[in-house]
């Protein structure tokens, strides 16, 4: 059998892990997107050829997603087809679940990658954090995991192919050429092509990439990813809110937690508003955003969207909450983060007892960094 990532996948299907006292996963975090995706897989696979280990002591990567939500992102689709790996030799989160729950005296130490704490739907199938490689703030948690890298950096897998292209033996670095594409693909679209939120670790892989793959054309390849990444033409409200969605627990001044869901979206709140298969006006597009947050329990949904316009990038943010029961809190919380975005009111839609949308001056501010700004607003609360 040969090395590549789609038939290392395929081993690892094959493998009866009910017979383990222990097994070992990589786990992106719960968005989901491809830098996450890859992350899992590619961490795997690294450590699979540093160890030239058997698949029955290789590392299981989990994609953290219900599998019937990865038909939602096409770019990882397309990035996976590109090296023939078929979603059928993935493991999901329900892989997790279902494992854990028949096989409750395994041991599941994980790798945690793109977040560096564990997220509430896959802590109870956990029981240790072994290692983390990550770009996000960092929770002061698992101080002992090793290895333990979190870094600001435009791609997590920058940061995991560094690490373990460090550590291969220069006559296995070939292989590095299977799983560069999977990486390369996370890095080019979290850095718009090396052109933007570039870091060190990034600059450093950059040429690696060019050396491993001397026949690919980086703009091409951005340009496809791109554009499959922003086709949600077609998509229902709930389809698109859960697309790219992450949800955290954030205490409050009084130590309790407050459960905040934020959407990434790759259009505009124009776009939305209009162009969501089921709802085609603000009012019903609202009222589905309102439904998504009943159904998740949420205390509030924020929605990052974007336009993607290279040339004139704009971000817009907005609120979705119980006025009643929580409009106290949000004010607050918006009041508290107002002049770190450099919010200015979107439109008219700040009169409304439920949803209020802003201009998000401040473009540089991905979730990566507004996700901790709301936190620590919550936590003055």
């Amino acid at each position: 059998m040969s090395n590549s990532v789609a038939n290392f996948l395929k081993s690892l299907k094959k493998q009866p892990l009910q017979l383990r006292n222990q097994i070992r996963i990589s786990c992106g975090n719960e968005s989901a997107d491809l830098d996450s995706v890859a992350s899992a897989i590619s961490y795997a696979y690294l450590e699979h050829i540093w160890a030239n280990s058997n698949p029955s002591e290789a590392i299981i990567p989990i994609i953290n997603i219900p599998q019937s939500d990865l038909i939602l992102r096409k770019d990882i689709i397309l990035s996976l087809n590109r090296l023939n790996i078929s979603v059928e030799d993935l493991f999901f989160r329900e892989d997790l679940i279902s494992f854990k729950k028949t096989n409750s005296n395994c041991i599941v130490n994980a790798i945690l990658l793109d977040h560096n704490e564990i997220p509430k739907h896959t802590a109870p199938y956990i029981d240790n954090v072994v290692g983390i490689i990550d770009h996000h703030a960092d929770s002061k948690l698992y101080l002992n995991a090793n290895p333990r890298i979190i870094k600001v950096t435009g791609s997590c897998t920058s940061l995991i192919f560094k690490y373990w292209y460090e550590k291969i033996q220069p006559s296995t670095r070939p292989l590095l050429k299977n799983v560069a594409p999977l990486c390369l693909s996370a890095a080019v679209q979290d850095t718009a092509n090396f052109k933007r939120k570039i870091e060190e670790a990034d600059l450093e892989v950059a040429p690696i990439y060019r050396d491993l793959l001397p026949e690919l054309q980086f703009d091409l390849f951005y340009n496809d990813l791109n554009e499959a990444k922003v086709d949600i033409k077609g998509l229902s409200t709930i389809d698109i809110l859960r697309k790219d969605y992450k949800e955290f627990a954030f205490p409050d001044g009084k130590g309790d937690d407050l459960i905040v869901g934020i959407a990434s979206v790759v259009k505009n709140l124009d776009w939305l508003y209009v162009n969501t298969n089921e709802s085609q006006s603000k009012e019903l597009f609202i009222k589905d955003c309102q439904q998504y947050l009943i159904d998740k329990k949420l205390t509030f949904l924020m929605i990052m969207a974007n336009n993607r316009d290279p040339k004139k990038f704009e971000r817009q943010i907005a609120f979705i909450f119980d006025k009643k029961m929580v409009g106290n809190i949000v004010d607050k919380v918006i009041r508290d983060v107002a002049e770190y975005l450099d919010l200015k009111p979107f439109d008219d839609s700040n009169t409304k007892d439920s949803y209020i949308s802003f201009h998000q001056l401040n473009v540089k501010a991905s979730r990566k960094q507004v996700a901790p700004a709301i936190k620590q607003a919550i936590s003055k609360i």
